[in-house]
């Protein structure tokens, strides 16, 4: 079967300057912003109004357009222009295939100099000094995301750890973001590991842990040297303690200490 030649590419042109590259049929360039999905377009339209529309190539089949919407979208951020696009255009951002003569538009649009990245290398200089920052960036102590901080774990089989999150999640295979949710306080167990004030009968039951009635018990330590097993609650009535809130921030990790209380870890 012909493939019908109704399709077009075109250009919407914000107040701003911004552009938007479209492929469709029928009334698609002159559609409101109700039917559409870019929320870049949709923001820009509620801003600055009604962007002036131009049809820059009719007449074409639904694959020549796809395709060309895509050339001149790779073009155009090529060259730098305030572009909205969320994606390279065509069927790309649905996952949907492209018929062989799509595909050999695109190979010839970003083949050799009219690739972006085409020609460009970095000196031995330049690579050297990415790889001395790079070194444990990811994970390890050099990371500037490495938390010094302590903590004290107990396993369900009765095993101790007290170390950083980082040597935790390294000796026992646990992932960074499960290790650092669970000495937040934010997940009461990983794995049968708890933190030392979290009490076992606690683990599971679904919201004891966060808000005003949290029941699980928590050792405090005041800079005077009282201390306290106890529950946030009970601390901040018993203490008359004004912003129970900065209570529970302590608990969860996220401060150090308030008014002189803070959690006993480690």
């Amino acid at each position: 079967m012909q493939a019908r030649n109704i399709f077009y590419v075109y250009i919407h042109r914000f107040a701003d300057g911004t552009i938007y590259i479209g492929a469709g049929s029928g009334r698609r360039a002159y559609q409101s912003a109700k039917t559409r999905h870019n929320s870049h377009w949709n923001k820009l339209f509620q801003d600055l109004g009604s962007p002036k529309i131009r049809i820059l190539k009719k007449e074409l089949t639904q694959d020549d357009a796809l395709a060309l919407e895509m050339i001149i979208i790779n073009r155009l951020k090529e060259k730098g222009k305030p572009i909205c696009n969320i994606t390279l255009g065509g069927r790309g951002g649905l996952g949907m295939p492209v018929s062989d003569e799509t595909r050999k538009l695109l190979s010839i649009a970003n083949s050799g100099e009219k690739n972006s990245m085409f020609g460009r290398q970095h000196t031995e200089e330049v690579r050297r000094t990415v790889g001395e920052k790079n070194k444990g960036r990811y994970l390890g102590e050099k990371s500037s995301l490495y938390k010094h901080t302590e903590y004290h774990l107990i396993h369900e089989s009765g095993v101790t750890f007290t170390g950083t999150q980082w040597h935790f999640s390294n000796n026992y295979g646990i992932s960074q973001s499960a290790a650092s949710m669970l000495c937040a306080g934010k997940i009461d167990s990983i794995h049968g590991w708890r933190l030392f004030s979290t009490p076992i009968e606690s683990i599971g039951k679904k919201g004891n842990r966060h808000g005003r009635y949290d029941h699980a018990k928590y050792h405090f330590r005041h800079d005077s040297g009282v201390e306290e097993i106890c529950t946030k609650h009970e601390l901040c009535e018993k203490y008359k303690l004004p912003s129970p809130s900065n209570i529970y921030n302590v608990c969860s990790g996220r401060i150090p200490s308030y008014k002189g209380w803070r959690l006993i870890r480690c």
